[in-house]
């Protein structure tokens, strides 16, 4: 199990990645045939991680070297590999993947950073964002917000937010969300939305809505609902409801449409919608499976 700070110790050297903790992608990365051969004679699989299970806790007096293999090189000495690392590579891994209290909005790139009460910018990043964290995140960035975090993701971003975590995603971002947190989803974002989430749909966004989550769609947003799940739909938004009886539409609006298969089958739309005006448009839509 590949846990954080994840390296390969070799005869003369160690081999670590800013964004990597697999050890197979890192003797990958190095050219080495992850096998018992090369176990026996060429690498060892390390890790330094905290004693307490803090990843915060920075006391050098906290880390120790933990080997992930049953067998190790004859030349393989434990004490001088861990004295090694934490004196020379540590305080770098310090330094470039952790944020503690850091209100500077300081940036992060190519990296993976692990947040606790600041507030950052990432580029091509991966984020575990802890407690009171503000992230925005940009490019190919990855982030997993805890507690009562912030996230504006951008581009191809993707987030996962837990607990009572706020989300903007633009872009092609796509969130995940539990508990009680909160998405904006804009322009091409994709979202599924747990607990009692709240999403706000924009662009061509969608949205899978599941338990007690709540759903505002806009644009051309496409949005499943499951469970006890509520939804307003707005402009061209398509709304799902597969199965759940639970559903509460809370209004439909502009040219949006419902689907409701729960129960009796049947098709909800805004109750200004000009039936004279848009008949073809609602049959087309009937042709190609509407009503299915």
């Amino acid at each position: 199990m590949c846990q954080f700070k994840s390296f390969i110790a070799l005869k003369d050297r160690v081999y670590f990645d800013l964004k990597e903790e697999s050890h197979s992608q890192l003797l990958e990365k190095l050219g080495i045939k992850d096998d018992y051969l090369n176990a026996t004679k060429s690498f060892v699989r390390c890790e330094i991680i905290p004693k307490d299970g803090d990843l915060f806790n920075h006391s050098m007096d906290n880390w120790k070297l933990n080997v992930d293999q049953d067998i190790v090189p004859d030349w393989f000495d434990k004490d001088e590999v861990e004295g090694n690392f934490k004196d020379r590579y540590l305080p770098e891994v310090f330094e470039k993947c952790f944020a503690i209290d850091e209100q500077s909005c300081k940036e992060y790139r190519d990296t993976k950073v692990y947040v606790k009460n600041s507030k950052i910018r990432v580029f091509n990043s991966s984020v575990v964002a802890c407690e009171n964290s503000s992230v925005v995140a940009r490019g190919n960035s990855s982030v997993e917000a805890c507690g009562n975090s912030s996230v504006v993701a951008r581009d191809n971003s993707s987030v996962v937010a837990r607990e009572n975590s706020s989300v903007e995603a633009y872009g092609n971002s796509s969130v995940e969300a539990y508990g009680n947190s909160s998405v904006v989803a804009c322009e091409n974002s994709s979202v599924v939305a747990r607990g009692n989430s709240s999403v706000v749909a924009r662009g061509n966004s969608s949205v899978v809505a599941r338990e007690n989550s709540s759903v505002e769609a806009f644009g051309n947003s496409s949005v499943e609902a499951f469970g006890n799940s509520s939804v307003v739909a707005r402009d061209n938004s398509s709304v799902l409801i597969p199965y759940s009886t639970g559903i509460n539409i809370k209004g439909v609006h502009d040219f949006a449409t419902i689907k409701d298969l729960s129960g009796k089958p049947k098709i909800i739309i805004a109750s200004d919608f000009d039936m004279e005006k848009f008949t073809k448009k609602l049959w087309k839509n009937l042709k190609t499976g509407l009503m299915k």
